[in-house]
């Protein structure tokens, strides 16, 4: 800068510096995500505390499947149903994360309801013993069953039971090996699990049903065996 300026060049060196500085911003933006990735995906692919490895189960920004690659600037996931997701490591960082293999065990959940005639206490013994006997059941942790409510048609409950876990497939097989056995155990006691019924009330005012409501219509035949309204 001595010499510039002793050559009288100082502010063509202050425009150099300023045109630089005006890039290398333009350049910080244009490159900040690359930035942000590259970075995420040595946070992801070093070191010991990193949250997931390949081959492991992950749900994240929305998608659910298993490490393929992580790559330095994206992660590749391969989806339950066959596709093939490409996610960028920075939105990885700044979503929640889920790791499905960092403990190899889920609970399951089986929502049922019976009829407001059964005894209850007898439910929740034959749904404990039911539930009990599924074949991946970690039998270090118990089952719990809970009735959760008064329904429309029935009382509801809830079963949940521990289970070995290493993909999704392994809980849906535990919850429908689950449902064949309870459903079983219900039919052979006689328990019935209801289904809505519903009443309808025909007329203006409610309180008719439809034969009743069908003979006001002047359309109407009473003389057929069968229900018959013209139409135009």
């Amino acid at each position: 800068m001595v010499a510039l300026g002793v050559l009288n060049l100082d502010k063509a060196l202050a425009s150099i510096l300023a045109g630089a500085g005006v890039l290398g911003l333009a350049l910080g933006f244009a490159f900040q995500d690359l930035a942000a990735n590259v970075i995420s995906g040595i946070g992801l692919a070093a070191g010991n505390s990193h949250p997931f490895k390949i081959g492991d189960v992950i749900e994240t920004n929305g998608i659910l499947g298993r490490v393929e690659a992580i790559n330095i600037r994206t992660t590749e996931i391969a989806t339950m149903d066959g596709s093939h997701v490409v996610i960028p490591n920075k939105l990885i960082f700044q979503d929640k994360l889920t790791n499905f293999n960092s403990t190899e065990q889920r609970r399951v959940e089986i929502a049922c309801g019976i009829s407001y005639g059964e005894d209850l206490e007898n439910v929740k013994r034959l749904v404990h013993e039911s539930v009990s006997r599924v074949s991946s059941r970690l039998l270090d942790r118990d089952v719990d069953v809970f009735f959760t409510g008064f329904g429309d048609s029935s009382i509801n409950f809830v079963a949940r039971v521990w289970v070995e876990y290493h993909e999704p497939a392994d809980a849906l097989a535990a919850q429908s090996e689950a449902i064949i056995g309870l459903k079983q155990t219900f039919d052979r006691e006689g328990i019935l699990i209801p289904f809505p019924i519903r009443t309808l009330d025909f007329g203006i005012k409610g309180g008719q049903n439809l034969n009743r409501s069908l003979a006001a219509l002047p359309q109407f035949r009473s003389e057929d065996q069968g229900v018959e309204v013209a139409s135009k």
